[in-house]
């Protein structure tokens, strides 16, 4: 029933339910908890997967802020750490950038007027280096955008006709008064092992085995979205000084790594990213740092691979990921059925990334308040946090949220 609300009521509702923007904990004592009925069949279908919260193992987070309460020192600090350690070293920003549009396409009109596609060429003339995006806006005015990282099929965002999914719900996004600008991650570099060096690492990376701080997949599809936004700096059909990043499942662990590196992502948007993206590793639940860094090595810098079942000896923790976006927004989201991403832990991401938030003035998601119950959005300050029925996807529900979120922070209707 959720998924056919209409996105204005949705909107207006986001602007008077207490629980979405008040920052105080709703009377009901409600909260989200996982059927254990799917809790065992997901474990017997993923055999040696620990799914349990009882069987979660004692932790201790790692320090976010120091002791002299010194952030921009401790940012750097943090930062060095996730590229030596997990991501790799950031790819510098080239000297210049080329863009071209080489492709135009208007789309039906919407009531705020005609939609428009272009296919969209950046060319790293150093390089040299090229990919390509697609732009959705509506004409006549300057958009707020949403730069996505799109980590499945091209067709979702170049559909035969308009008949988009609701994995990236173009005409939704525009009526709502967003442009959307869509980032293919195979084009910067290929998500597979045989050949991922094929994009901008082969131009950043020298031949022979990588160092152990060299930049994986995740740097690289990162790399990309931040030159995206430059790219759209010019764009008239775009205010570029309103930017959101948004990604699902590695497509979300890359958002939130863009979002620690590039501040002119002023909302910063993870949907179901699971380990090594919003939820917290050293609870070993569903996806472990020893199976994603033997299942995904590409995706991140060597000197992560030491850690395989060695959680509690990682220097970071995904809270202090989240916290490198403050005071900015953070928006993570989770879903019912999608233990293998931890949803519980990806709560514990956002609300342990407290201090720094609150360090910095604004106000957030903390530790002491209850996870919320089910297709509940709970926006706090800078923060915001939704589970909502089903599994590992995005949907037209999870955007209705975001745009909401967005709308409230751009004040953009």
């Amino acid at each position: 029933m959720h998924l056919k609300t209409p996105l204005l009521l949705i909107v207006a509702l986001m602007f008077i339910l207490p629980s979405a923007s008040s920052g105080e904990e709703p009377s009901s004592a409600e909260t989200w908890r996982p059927d254990p009925a799917k809790v065992e069949r997901y474990m017997k279908s993923r055999r040696g997967v620990q799914a349990r919260e009882e069987a979660v193992p004692e932790y201790t987070l790692p320090v976010i802020l120091s002791s002299d309460g010194d952030w921009h020192t401790r940012r750097a600090e943090l930062v060095e750490l996730f590229e030596k350690h997990v991501y790799g070293r950031a790819i510098p920003k080239p000297e210049s950038l080329k863009t071209e549009t080489v492709e135009k396409t208007q789309l039906s009109t919407i009531p705020r007027g005609v939609c428009q596609r272009q296919r969209v060429t950046a060319t790293m003339e150093n390089g040299p280096f090229s990919f390509e995006y697609l732009l959705f806006a509506v004409e006549g005015e300057q958009w707020p955008v949403f730069v996505m990282i799109n980590n499945r099929d091209p067709e979702l965002a170049m559909p035969d006709g308009e008949n988009f999914s609701g994995f990236v719900p173009v005409k939704q996004i525009l009526d709502a008064g967003f442009a959307l600008a869509v980032l293919q991650h195979n084009d910067v570099a290929p998500d597979n092992q045989e050949n991922f060096r094929e994009g901008i690492l082969d131009v950043v990376l020298p031949a022979g085995p990588r160092q152990p701080d060299a930049p994986g997949t995740i740097a690289a599809w990162s790399w990309g979205a931040s030159r995206v936004l430059d790219s759209l700096e010019g764009n008239q059909l775009v205010d570029a000084s309103k930017a959101a990043i948004i990604g699902h499942s590695r497509g979300g662990k890359t958002a939130l790594w863009t979002g620690a590196l590039d501040p002119r992502f002023s909302l910063v948007i993870s949907n179901n990213s699971g380990c090594m993206g919003a939820a917290i590793s050293r609870r070993r639940f569903g996806e472990t740092v020893g199976v994603i860094g033997q299942r995904f090595e590409r995706w991140f810098c060597p000197e992560f691979q030491q850690y395989a079942n060695r959680e509690d000896e990682l220097p970071v923790e995904q809270h202090q990921l989240i916290a490198l976006a403050a005071p900015r927004h953070v928006y993570v989201a989770s879903a019912d059925e999608d233990l293998w991403a931890d949803p519980r832990g990806e709560w514990l991401g956002l609300a342990n990334a407290h201090p720094v938030f609150e360090s910095l003035g604004a106000k957030s998601i903390t530790p002491t308040m209850t996870m919320p119950a089910l297709n509940q959005p709970r926006n706090v300050g800078a923060t915001s946090y939704h589970i909502r029925t089903g599994g590992h996807d995005l949907t037209e529900w999870d955007w209705q949220q975001y745009l909401a979120v967005a709308t409230r922070l751009w004040n953009s209707n």
